[in-house]
């Protein structure tokens, strides 16, 4: 099933592609936004900042949960409420099992288990397939770092994979399905619409 939203104010969500009503799929969000995972299981639906906070953060299972397969959206529970969600400060491993925000993970059951910082700054987070390793843009020092995340509470710094001597702001940052190499698309500041994509290999 592939389901598509409109722009409005209040998104509704439609049945592609007879375009019929599915809003009992998705809750209604103020601009919702939709991340899939790459196998497609689970996908993120954010509440973008055209709201006053607390805005919502949920985890659409196509596959249902446990105990009853019909496809089920949970509330995720926010280390922060007052923080906001756009596409770039989040972030769902490629089999759906964890998610980021920012520099925050969540947990197979959508709880926080921790941060790769101690301030939450302005990074661009980007999940392994497992969600065990976090790839993170810090767009103040245009670091690209890996981050070992695989034990709750304990992660730590592989190393940086690459600094930016160009003044990038990261719109986006993606790993590929295979993990071997990361997707970073940004736009240079002052230069108006000038996006560029960067691949970098992940070690």
């Amino acid at each position: 099933e592939v389901l598509v939203t409109d722009t409005e104010q209040w998104s509704v969500a439609y049945r592609y592609p007879d375009f019929t009503d599915a809003n009992q799929r998705l809750p209604v969000l103020h601009n919702g936004l939709g991340i899939a995972s790459h196998d497609r299981s689970r996908m993120l639906w954010a509440e973008l900042p055209t709201i006053s906070p607390p805005n919502e953060l949920y985890v659409f299972d196509v596959l249902g949960g446990p105990s009853d397969a019909t496809p089920t959206a949970k509330l995720v529970p926010l280390h922060d409420w007052e923080t906001y969600f756009i596409r770039s400060n989040l972030a769902i491993s490629g089999d759906g099992s964890r998610l980021m925000h920012r520099g925050e993970v969540y947990g197979a059951n959508y709880q926080y288990v921790g941060s790769v910082a101690a301030r939450n700054i302005w990074f661009v987070p980007s999940l392994s397939w497992r969600g065990t390793r976090a790839a993170v843009y810090n767009n103040d020092t245009d670091e690209l770092t890996l981050y070992d995340v695989s034990l709750i509470g304990k992660f730590s710094s592989l190393g940086v994979i690459d600094t930016f001597s160009e003044d990038v702001v990261t719109l986006q940052l993606m790993y590929h399905p295979t993990d071997a190499a990361l997707f970073v698309w940004g736009a240079r500041t002052g230069a108006g619409e000038n996006y560029r994509l960067f691949v970098r290999e992940v070690p």
